[in-house]
């Protein structure tokens, strides 16, 4: 069975951002939906009032071409990046949908800001949906909530699912939470070292993620609504002075976006930011592939180390 997804996933890991976009246009219009197709997003209504949402981007600045898969299909990586970041959540979407018409927003360009979502937010759409999922997490079992502070949407999914809460730092449902007024959550699907060439994914855990989610949704009362709470935290003038003067800082949504490659001083989440920055020379990252395949060879071809089982 493990096949047949293995190739499903890859065959989303291998398109680039636009080619991605046009065929989940085409998927969403074969299921009788009618997507709006923007600049920075892809949205369509369901007729299950919750909302579904990943980005179409990665960091990678290559499209994958090369795929290694471990000999029982549990384990993708490329030496380009598989780019599981959020390919994982895309994936997900589409596993859902198969039982469950709920809305959907495919996001461009969150790695460099979160530009897709803030241009949905301003679009005028506004869902009305009980509450937003989202999976764009590394990891197995967490799900974080930023700065929404919902108890009640927190003890439902912690009470009724396997995932355990955690913290993050930013990601698309840090716009689309606030601004739609909408409790949001994001959970981890089954991508491991993101952001560097020995990102994997796990696909038994990306199979969970999908699984637990629907299961969350299929056992939700349509008409409760989480409502976006918003965080209070105890920040010092002199932070909020520091982080407006970032050159990265937003009026519009009073949050500062800078990412993992900004080197901006003036900004209190800039040792946040680098602290997600994984150097991709570390073999430590690659141990994990190197302990599931026996075949795993670290050699070099192109400056990279290859994965020697089964290539695809």
């Amino acid at each position: 069975m493990n096949d047949k997804i293995v190739s499903a996933f890859v065959k989303l890991c291998k398109m680039s951002q636009p080619r991605l976009k046009e065929y989940l246009f085409n998927i969403l219009k074969n299921k009788g939906l009618d997507p709006i197709d923007a600049p920075g997003y892809l949205y369509a209504e369901g007729s299950v009032p919750i909302l579904l949402t990943a980005h179409l981007d990665t960091v990678h600045s290559q499209t994958v071409q090369d795929v290694c898969i471990n000999q029982n299909n549990s384990l993708v990586w490329s030496p380009q990046g598989i780019g599981g970041d959020d390919r994982c959540g895309v994936w997900i979407i589409l596993e859902i949908l198969k039982t469950i018409p709920c809305h959907v927003l495919f996001c461009e360009d969150e790695e460099i800001g979160r530009k897709g979502a803030i241009q949905f937010v301003k679009s005028g759409i506004c869902p009305s949906v009980d509450f937003i999922f989202a999976s764009d997490r590394r990891g197995e079992r967490d799900v974080v909530f930023y700065d929404c502070d919902n108890q009640d949407f927190e003890s439902w999914i912690t009470t009724n699912s396997y995932f355990k809460t955690n913290i993050g730092s930013v990601s698309d449902i840090s716009v689309l939470g606030p601004k739609l007024k909408t409790a949001a959550a994001n959970f981890s699907s089954g991508y491991f070292s993101e952001h560097t060439h020995a990102e994997y994914v796990d696909i038994e855990i990306m199979k969970r993620t999908a699984s637990e989610l629907s299961k969350l949704i299929k056992n939700h009362k349509i008409g409760t609504f989480y409502p976006y709470t918003e965080t209070v935290y105890a920040y010092n003038d002199e932070i909020d002075t520091l982080c407006e003067k970032c050159i990265k800082w937003d009026d519009f949504f009073r949050v500062c976006r800078c990412d993992i490659y900004t080197d901006c001083n003036n900004c209190v989440m800039f040792e946040d930011c680098f602290d997600r920055f994984d150097d991709d020379n570390d073999i430590e990252l690659y141990k994990p592939l190197k302990d599931a395949c026996a075949g795993f060879k670290p050699i070099k071809q192109g400056g990279y180390k290859l994965w020697d089982c089964r290539v695809r």
